[in-house]
């Protein structure tokens, strides 16, 4: 851990006194504001379906990480009309004049795959900052916008091998 935390240090120009004892608790907030974890970021859910409306409704505990979900956006009024939350709803047309006067920097795309690329196009024209894809199509964007792709039939996939590895190892053993 002491040569990670010199790691950390050099790397992050974190003053260091020699012959100190390393505060991890210091090298944390160090990392944190190095790593700008410490600005609260406003976020945007577009798709309310059931992956979407669950994000709703965990909005509080976004927030205590400083994620604010500052607005969702769906194609069905209907569905719009239909969901409680504190957060303000839109219909998709609403996008890009929502996200450029909230202020906006992340969105979470929960849509139908079909939907996707659609959805991070809009983004990005809008100003977005950064994606993350919760849908099963890896998507595209321009230079500039940061993606993350969720694939979450790939991380089962890891799942099962590592407990494939697991009992394979177990075997080996006699156990």
């Amino acid at each position: 851990m002491i040569g990670i935390c010199r790691l950390y240090k050099y790397y992050l120009g974190m003053p260091s006194v020699a012959g100190r004892n390393y505060d991890l608790a210091e090298l944390k907030k160090y990392i944190g504001q190095a790593l700008h974890l410490h600005k609260n970021r406003k976020v945007c859910i577009i798709g309310l379906g059931r992956i979407g409306t669950s994000m709703l409704a965990y909005s509080e505990g976004f927030r205590e990480d400083g994620f604010e979900i500052t607005a969702g956006f769906d194609n069905s009024i209907n569905k719009i009309e239909r969901i409680i939350t504190p957060v303000s709803l839109y219909g998709i047309n609403n996008l890009k004049t929502v996200i450029e006067s909230k202020n906006i920097e992340i969105g979470i795309i929960c849509t139908p795959p079909e939907a996707a690329q659609g959805i991070a196009d809009q983004l990005a024209s809008a100003g977005i900052k950064g994606i993350l894809n919760c849908t099963t199509t890896m998507v595209r964007v321009p230079e500039g916008v940061i993606i993350r792709n969720i694939d979450y039939t790939g991380y089962l996939r890891i799942l099962s091998a590592n407990i494939g590895l697991r009992e394979n190892n177990k075997k080996k053993r006699g156990k």
